[in-house]
């Protein structure tokens, strides 16, 4: 992220020139697109967001070469079956308000405060010129409570194969929509649900 305004300040006459080489060095690293980013760049926003998901060693890179970037650190959840059973997990992303990730859609977002945890805290005074607690001034702590695992009774190649079939039936009726449950007869598990679309969570995070 960058602050425009801050470089039309500092920089004056040199402002342009200096956006768009910093625009085109983001853009090299991130495979972005560089005219977007120097219209952005040359607007006048105080907060301007260059690229998501950077590695921190092209990250240090470009701080570097352009000081006035800055780094922000974010949580992201991988999704390596991508669209598999995607219609059932659903996704969840970063939210810049609250500073984690929450659950936006399906079970990350109805089992969102499960899966999340809670964090903790400590009320106390701390040493001057440290981070070091004073012994006796804790005033009030709360120990951080991990997330919960939630486990599935869906079967992964069985939910493979009904999308695949249900998407490929759908296709050839031309169906607007279509849905399918497979459930163990003797347990009432749902082994599979599919609907005839589906998507990739990652594609949320981008």
């Amino acid at each position: 992220v960058t602050n425009p305004r801050l470089i039309n300040s500092t920089k004056g006459a040199d402002a342009v020139a200096y956006k768009n080489r910093m625009a085109d060095a983001v853009a090299a690293v991130t495979h972005g697109d560089p005219e977007e980013l120097k219209r952005a760049l040359n607007s006048d926003r105080g907060y301007v967001v260059m690229a998501t998901a950077v590695d921190p060693g092209p990250a240090r890179d470009l701080r570097t070469q352009f000081p006035e970037i800055a780094e922000e650190s974010r949580e992201a959840r991988q999704y390596p079956n991508g669209t598999l059973a995607s219609n059932i997990i659903g996704a969840a992303t970063w939210s810049a308000d609250a500073q984690k990730l929450i659950g936006r859609i399906g079970l990350e977002s109805s089992d969102d405060e499960l899966l999340a945890g809670r964090d903790g805290f400590q009320i106390a005074d701390t040493a001057e010129g440290s981070g070091t607690v004073i012994p006796g001034s804790v005033r009030s702590e709360q120990a951080a409570v991990s997330g919960s695992d939630v486990q599935l009774t869906i079967d992964s190649d069985l939910q493979f194969q009904v999308q695949r079939m249900l998407a490929d039936y759908a296709g050839r009726a031309e169906a607007r929509s279509g849905s399918a449950v497979v459930l163990d007869r003797a347990t009432g598990q749902v082994l599979a649900l599919a609907d005839n679309t589906s998507f990739d969570p990652a594609q949320l995070l981008s």
